[in-house]
């Protein structure tokens, strides 16, 4: 979703937003109106003409105070809509995200765009958002109060802001630039971080805190090289227009005492004078920074909620017949997997493929499940091709048992039955099926921290059960016994051999056990691929 169709959305809150600005932009001005007030305090003789002086200009000066209140009431329902809204889309973002795409990076990668990227849009979006609004509209104010005043005065502001403007578009692509790149080291530095963390314990035991820390320290000290150049194009940036404003602050002094020497305005008059030239040039280097930071929030966001690598699959359903692959190869980069194979699995027939690590099973029944579309050749689902087969309506009638199972911070029957409608019968059958009857006191029994509470056959079970509830038309499973007893696996095996539907099943285990029970066995090796009936 582009960010104009997000402000669109929230018309409403987004209005509020635009008041909570706008009753707060004139705030310098009655700062400004208190001092020069307060200098009538000189031309006054009475104790109560001090006073009433002071009173005036007490109130003006507490205006600003109630109005930064009431700002930010009206502005935080559009804050969080927006925050609320960018979260989802990123997060939605991945989820739609093709596997290959999702796996060409790393885990800690998607970390960092939701938390890091997310926290850095926060910040600089919405601090962006309100002091250019702010900035515009007290110049706006102020300009108008100079015009009527000293219209010279008025013109040498205007024309020190477009300079100011001009400083801003040089520096604005090397800023923007540097924005890119700290965003991109942040991610590296997370990665390497995170690898680090997870190997702590490994580490110390070969007493290798030494070498680690080595490059801890370098990464440090690469992303803060990035950081600091973003700061220092920066900090050049400011120094420059800071110069600028001096010398037009200088001039603007040399007018205001000569009109004040020519007695065409009074002392308050100078105040005011001064102070509104003062904050129409420094408020506007502020503002001019922050269209820069702006736009880089911008392009966090453009980021956050990129769709180029979401799934492009065709429109056709899924046609449960048989499986034919004609011709398929597929490499990463220039390293073949495997070349032009050939074959035909029928509707429900069992299928194991076995052979050792490296050689392509994986691959090649990510090939099959619409989980890698990089491949040559063809695959088709009865008579239609998989790479026009609507994704969705592929994952309705398909299942796969992966080889990394994931537990939600759910109960154990919640994790089993997920977004389905519960049916308790089935549910007790694949509870049988997965051998999970004996194993727990209760499945209402609840998982932390990815089922860190229970061991990895039980695990296993579950992302077993869970896929056998899903009714697929086909299961796919890649080494679904890793983590079982031989007792255990025999009850997984023989429950998938039972089912009434296809099953391609990936295991380097009990294969004199298996083979023959397997309607066809498929073997992988370095020197090719076998295909038995």
């Amino acid at each position: 979703m582009d960010l104009k169709d997000l402000f669109k959305k929230y018309k409403k809150s987004l209005a509020l937003y635009v008041l909570g600005v706008v009753i707060i932009s004139g705030n310098n001005l009655f700062m400004n109106f208190s001092m020069a007030n307060a200098f009538d305090a000189f031309t006054v003789d009475s104790l109560s003409e001090v006073m009433t002086v002071f009173k005036k200009s007490l109130g003006l000066a507490l205006m600003p105070v109630l109005l930064q209140f009431i700002s930010r009431r009206l502005r935080i329902g559009f804050m969080t809509d927006i925050l609320k809204d960018v979260r989802t889309l990123a997060f939605t973002n991945i989820l739609n995200m093709d596997t290959e795409s999702f796996y060409s990076e790393s885990k800690e990668t998607y970390r960092s765009r939701l938390i890091s990227d997310i926290n850095l849009f926060e910040k600089d979006f919405f601090l962006s958002l309100l002091n250019i609004g702010f900035a515009l509209l007290s110049t706006v104010f102020s300009v108008l109060l100079l015009t009527y005043i000293s219209w010279p005065l008025a013109v040498l502001a205007v024309i020190t802001a477009i300079i100011l403007f001009v400083v801003t578009k040089l520096f604005e692509p090397k800023v923007r630039k540097k924005r890119q790149e700290s965003l991109r080291s942040n991610e590296v530095f997370n990665r390497q971080v995170s690898n680090i963390i997870k190997g702590a314990t490994t580490i110390a035991q070969y007493f290798s805190e030494k070498s680690f820390m080595k490059l801890f320290y370098k990464d440090t000290e690469d992303l803060e090289s990035v950081k600091g150049d973003f700061y220092l194009y920066n900090k050049n940036q400011n120094n420059m227009s800071q110069s600028i404003a001096m010398l037009s602050q200088t001039v603007a002094f040399i007018l205001t005492t000569y009109l004040l020497s020519q007695g065409q305005i009074k002392l308050g008059t100078v105040v005011l004078i001064l102070n509104s030239y003062s904050q129409i040039i420094w408020v506007m280097i502020s503002c001019f920074d922050f269209i820069n930071r702006f736009k880089s929030s911008v392009d966090i966001y453009n980021k956050l909620v990129d769709i180029d690598n979401h799934i492009d699959y065709g429109t056709k359903p899924f046609e449960n017949g048989s499986i034919v692959v004609k011709d398929l190869s597929f490499a990463y980069g220039e390293v073949d997997v495997f070349s032009n194979l050939n074959l035909e699995i029928k509707p429900k027939s069992k299928v194991l493929i076995y052979g050792p690590s490296g050689t392509g099973k994986s691959t090649f029944m990510n090939c099959l499940s619409q989980n890698l579309k990089g491949y040559r050749g063809d695959i088709y689902y009865g008579d239609t091709s998989l790479r026009d087969i609507n994704h969705k309506d592929f994952l309705n009638h398909v299942s796969y048992v992966r080889q990394n199972h994931f537990m939600f911070d759910s109960s154990i029957k919640e994790n089993i039955i997920l977004n389905q409608e519960v049916d308790e019968n089935r549910f007790n059958l694949v509870i049988e099926q997965a051998a999970l009857r004996n194993e727990f006191e209760s499945f209402d029994h609840k998982l932390i921290q990815n089922g860190s509470n229970i061991s990895g056959g039980q695990r296993q079970r579950i992302s077993i059960a869970r896929e056998l509830y899903a009714r697929g038309d086909i299961l796919f499973l890649d080494e679904p016994t890793a983590s079982l007893d031989d007792d255990n696996a025999k009850i997984i095996y023989d429950t998938i051999l039972e089912l009434d539907k296809t099953v391609i099943c990936v295991t380097h285990r009990h294969l004199d056990y298996l083979k023959d029970r397997f309607d066809q066995v498929i073997s992988f090796d370095m020197n090719g691929v076998i295909i038995d009936a």
